[in-house]
């Protein structure tokens, strides 16, 4: 399975001084570039100026769970299950069956 999480800084629970504002995002990048030394394939990406961006990849429900909690409780996080042409095809189809 395929998942895209759309993931937004939740500002309001970084700190307000300057330095540890840094050091906390500092953490929190480092994280994430050692999930992706560990799971070569997936992507992320940011939105610039928006503190909003993305993350694709091929996992299970469970491993999003831990996912999201590794960045928990600095982002908001929307989870969607992504499907191929293929398999939203089919899916499709089978509505089309259905209602025969």
């Amino acid at each position: 399975m395929k998942y895209l999480v759309l993931w937004e800084w939740d500002i309001s629970k970084m700190p307000s001084e300057k330095e540890k504002r840094a050091a906390e995002f500092q953490r929190v990048m480092e994280i994430t570039g050692q999930y992706f030394k560990e799971h070569p394939g997936e992507e992320w990406g940011g939105f610039p100026g928006e503190h909003k961006g993305f993350w694709l990849g091929a996992t299970n429900w469970q491993d999003i769970g831990r996912i999201v909690q590794l960045f928990t409780p600095y982002f908001k996080v929307q989870v969607h299950q992504a499907v191929s042409l293929t398999e939203y095809n089919d899916f499709y189809k089978s509505l089309m069956q259905m209602k025969s």
